[in-house]
């Protein structure tokens, strides 16, 4: 049987739009959607997700009041969310609302995550 962390990647992987591929961020896999990361672990029981600011802002109050979210300190797209087992949905939930701001327009082809020398290319700018 997997991890939570593969139950959640997998539960993800689902979300229309999304794939995995390794982060920009680390040597793990992470959520893309339309060549874009969204969501990537920092542990196996934490993850970040770029949700967007306007997302955050208009949620803040509730996201900040939650003690599975932690915000932070400047106005940023990523906030990170530690999880257990009762928290699959609340995960999934937030990272089909980044997903959603994030796929590619109707009709228009999504790009791939970025892989081999793009993806290097990347990483050395974060």
């Amino acid at each position: 049987m997997g991890s939570l962390r593969d139950e959640i990647t997998a539960a993800l992987a689902r979300i229309d739009g999304v794939e995995v591929s390794p982060s920009m961020f680390g040597t793990a896999d992470a959520i893309m959607c339309n060549g874009k990361e969204r969501a990537h672990f920092n542990a196996d029981d934490v993850v970040d997700i770029r949700l967007t600011k306007a997302t955050i802002r208009e949620r803040r109050a509730e996201l900040r009041a939650d003690e599975r979210v932690t915000l932070r300190k400047n106005q940023s797209d990523w906030l990170e969310v530690q999880f257990s087992a009762a928290d699959v949905g609340f995960v999934v939930e937030l990272v089909e609302r980044a997903a959603a701001a994030h796929r590619a327009r109707p009709g228009a082809a999504p790009t791939r995550a970025p892989r081999g020398d793009e993806l290097e290319r990347r990483r050395r700018f974060h």
